[in-house]
């Protein structure tokens, strides 16, 4: 087993967790803060993790080595095995130490370091570099100082997440649409949910297919769903410019169904969604609009989720994000009784990780989100 610390923001606690639970074979849980956790996993895990094309994460940003017990010797030569330049330039990131102690720390480490670099950058210790700035030089050797109960421990981030790749991901689909669209960094953390890694899974309310995309890259079989036929073509021309500019000759199976959902007979092992979430809110309304959006809402959410109870095999898992309305007086929730119907309960998490999870509205938008994880319950 090898010790990894995974770094995340505070309000993505509960989300990182869970994603860490769905993803990784083999861990245990060592201590974990509220934007930490340290984590024993398995040799299989480290090597995808360490492997891995892109970053795997959605919900957490820095993946770090932890050198426990470790001397400053031991440390830096890790280091110097890891990096066959000249030059190099440190950066650092605090969690829960003192800076006098860090700032002490940090000498010693720039002292080592001359016996293998020729020049030596370093930035200010009380500042962390963001993950923008992390992205600009190969060069880059973040180090951690994490307090432990009353232990100091090294770490050294060896993967962390490039905050350009979403960004890249949205601009370069050929078919975009602000209107229906997911954002690729939300697909990225649903789908990370899905309990079983293979498998066909639907998108009932598919859009332009950003989740589709995603499904994909991670190897599943898709089935996109949508009544508009407008939304639909591009979605159809955003997967062929995925299969295209990756040489995969459309080798996966997907399929796209212009239709109502509650229409349609298909098998799938999970779904992950995105709804239809009423109009875009630039104001908060009065408690009468509130209410009467989720009347709307219930209603079709409603048919939904028995759609989805009657054609999801076995155990059927579902991955959705699902608003509520505030208005001038309270937070008006779905009539999740009306929608559920005892057909779909919530997932439990191993690590007491929240469900349903808080997630931050798109930019703009009154709506307020949550993650369901769900599973089927069989009669």
């Amino acid at each position: 087993m090898t010790k990894i610390g995974f770094i995340f923001k505070k309000e993505n606690v509960n989300l990182a967790k869970w994603e860490l639970e769905r993803n990784l074979v083999s861990f245990e849980v060592v201590s974990e803060s509220e934007k930490l956790v340290i984590a024993k996993i398995s040799e299989i895990d480290f090597e995808k993790i360490v492997n891995a094309q892109t970053f795997p994460f959605g919900a957490i940003d820095r993946i770090v080595q932890i050198y426990e017990h470790a001397s400053l010797n031991k440390f830096m030569d890790d280091i110097a095995s890891n990096f066959f330049v000249d030059s190099i330039e440190f950066a650092w990131l605090v969690d829960n130490v003192e800076l006098e102690t860090c700032t002490l720390l940090s000498k010693q480490i720039l002292k080592l370091a001359r016996k293998y670099f020729k020049k030596i950058e370093t930035n200010n210790i009380a500042r962390t570099l963001s993950l923008g700035d992390l992205q600009k030089s190969e060069n880059i050797v973040e180090v951690v100082f994490l307090k432990r109960e009353n232990e100091i421990i090294l770490g050294r981030t060896i993967k962390f997440l490039n905050p350009f790749y979403f960004k890249e991901l949205d601009e370069t689909r050929p078919g975009r649409m602000f209107t229906h669209g997911t954002s690729p960094k939300l697909a990225k953390v649903l789908v990370n949910l899905i309990k079983n890694k293979t498998g066909t899974v639907v998108d009932p309310f598919c859009g332009t297919g950003t989740i589709l995309l995603e499904l994909l890259r991670q190897g599943y079989d898709v089935i996109g769903i949508d009544n508009d036929s407008k939304v639909l073509s591009l979605a159809r021309k955003n997967i062929k410019d995925y299969f295209k500019n990756n040489n995969l000759c459309e080798k996966r199976n997907y399929t796209l169904i212009n239709s109502k959902f509650e229409n349609v007979e298909f098998k799938a092992t999970a779904s992950v969604f995105e709804p239809y979430m009423g109009p875009f809110l630039k104001k908060i309304p009065s408690p009468t609009v509130a209410k009467a959006i989720l009347k709307e809402l219930n209603f079709l959410y409603q048919k939904t989720f028995q759609s989805l109870h009657q054609n999801l095999e076995g155990d059927g898992e579902i991955i959705c994000i699902l608003p509520s309305i505030p208005s001038k007086l309270q937070v008006h929730e779905l009539n999740f009784d009306l929608i559920f119907q005892d057909k779909f309960k919530l997932s439990r998490s191993k690590l007491n990780s929240q469900n349903p999870i808080d997630y931050e509205s798109k930019k703009g938008n009154r709506i307020k989100r949550k993650i369901f994880i769900l599973e089927k319950i069989n009669f």
